[in-house]
């Protein structure tokens, strides 16, 4: 569902609507931080029908909320922001936003949905996986007190470190000098170091802890789709 829609495109694109507050932003070259505006009258009515999908969207998610809405009650602010941050946990909901990544235009309002609205790395449900060595399927909670579970995601070469392996972490913490089975050459090894990545610098780092993404370099045999677990 739209969370918020752009007023103008190409060139003429500097305003954006925040559809569920109903509130206009306008945006100026080199200013990444856009001020309240008020919504153009042309559009009024169309950015009031679709709030009110949008709300009805959100609602049809939660039963007690559906029934006080068939039933006339108000529903205030706090009740939808609730239920929209459950909604898109469960995956009921999956939001979308107008933004221009050339001008930074909208980013402003996507980190702010962001930082309110997306579940941390604590929220997100069980991770199921398989035992080593058997058949059997368990449920591994997302934790830094529960047993490392990674998976890699991506791997590159990098000029100065060598082979750099990034993977995600879902439960555990792992550390620097640390051992580690991977599921791919089915061997443990050392991790001689840790990074942070940040577009293309990378920072040294002694631990990560679940929700972390972070890379690996020089371990020859890691690749792609690899899980990274405990002993």
């Amino acid at each position: 569902v739209p969370i918020t829609a752009p007023v103008n495109s190409g060139e003429n694109f500097s305003k954006i609507v925040d559809i569920l507050q109903n509130q206009a932003y306008e945006y100026k070259d080199k200013n990444f931080i856009g001020n309240k505006t008020s919504v153009d009258e042309n559009i009024k009515d169309q950015i009031e029908s679709h709030h009110n999908e949008l709300v009805e969207s959100i609602i049809e998610t939660d039963d007690v909320l559906i029934n006080k809405y068939l039933e006339g009650e108000e529903i205030g602010d706090k009740a939808i922001s609730d239920v929209f941050k459950k909604a898109v946990t469960a995956g009921k909901v999956i939001p979308v936003f107008a933004i221009s990544s050339g001008k930074n235009f909208g980013v402003d309002i996507l980190m702010d949905y962001i930082n309110s609205l997306l579940p941390s790395a604590l929220d997100i449900p069980p991770i199921k996986a398989k035992e080593l060595d058997k058949d059997s399927e368990i449920e591994i909670k997302p934790s830094p007190d529960g047993s490392v579970l990674a998976y890699v995601f991506k791997t590159m070469a990098d000029p100065y470190i060598g082979k750099l392996s990034i993977f995600r972490i879902f439960s555990g913490i792992i550390n620097i000098n640390g051992n580690y089975y991977l599921s791919g050459p089915e061997k443990t090894y050392k991790f001689t170091n840790l990074f942070e990545l940040q577009g293309k610098s990378q920072s040294n780092i002694s631990e990560a802890s679940c929700g972390d993404i972070v890379a690996v370099s020089k371990i020859m045999d890691i690749s792609n789709d690899d899980t990274i677990s405990s002993q």
